[in-house]
């Protein structure tokens, strides 16, 4: 998951993605991923505050390996963007783009299984079903919380509080794994709503939560933005299914 710091940036690192990169990702390391697809986020539903729900503007990209990624050679280098540097565009690993005081976490990412190891609510979507939002959400616990213990209450009373939502139709979730330490973030989860309004009445109109006697601020989700969890939102599909269909990148004419 990257965020920009300026949308102005948009034009560039598209074109970087979908063209050099994507073509150094496939020559370097094609033949050992299965899938390698990425979604464009979408908007913030209308009147809410970006800062507020650790929002990322950018994409979520997913690289599905066959073979243990460690295996990678390092020495084959990469074009990075021509115009401006990556680093500056997505703010890493300088002062963060969206909420001054936050720790900066340009990129949010790490190795985790490719089925959801927890299914919280729903089923798996078909056709015949009405269409969704997906809200995608990282997190980790507070600096000097026993991870095991905030992730066993989070899972076991955390987790059934959030069933309760009315409007949240699937929500499932998994551990990142801890090779290599790519961000510090512990779960990986995705919500799922109907449209962006459905997901504001959510979060207006809450259950009742349990608070955790380790909560860094006293709502939902009882963590820091940008610090402690970083979020987007996704439609149902991805936007380029690089190993699939890409056929390189070419400008409208």
């Amino acid at each position: 998951m990257v965020n920009l710091k300026s949308m102005d940036y948009l034009p560039i690192m598209e074109r970087w993605l979908a063209g050099p990169h994507n073509a150094d990702t496939i020559g370097r390391v094609g033949h050992i991923l299965d899938r390698y697809f990425s979604c464009r986020a979408v908007p913030m539903p209308d009147g809410e505050d970006a800062a507020e729900w650790g929002y990322y503007n950018w994409r979520v990209t997913e690289l599905w390996w066959h073979t243990s990624p460690m295996a990678i050679s390092t020495s084959l280098g990469e074009r990075w963007p021509t115009e401006g540097s990556y680093n500056e565009m997505t703010g890493r690993p300088g002062t963060d783009p969206r909420a001054p005081g936050w720790a900066p976490l340009s990129e949010t990412g790490g190795f985790m299984p490719r089925e959801y190891t927890d299914d919280f609510k729903g089923k798996a979507p078909t056709l015949d079903d009405p269409p969704f939002l997906r809200w995608v959400v990282a997190h980790r616990y507070p600096d000097g919380v026993d991870v095991e213990e905030a992730d066993d209450w989070w899972a076991k009373i955390h987790a059934p509080d959030v069933c309760e939502q009315e409007e949240l139709r699937r929500f499932v979730s998994t551990k990142f794994r801890e090779f290599p330490p790519v961000s510090p973030m512990v779960r990986w989860s995705e919500y799922w709503y109907d449209n962006g309004s459905s997901w504001v009445n959510a979060m207006k109109n809450p259950p009742k939560y349990t608070e955790p006697p380790w909560a860094s601020r006293p709502r939902y989700p009882f963590l820091l933005p940008y610090t402690e969890f970083t979020s987007t939102f996704l439609l149902e599909v991805p936007t380029e299914d690089f190993l699939r269909t890409w056929t390189g990148y070419v400008p409208a004419s």
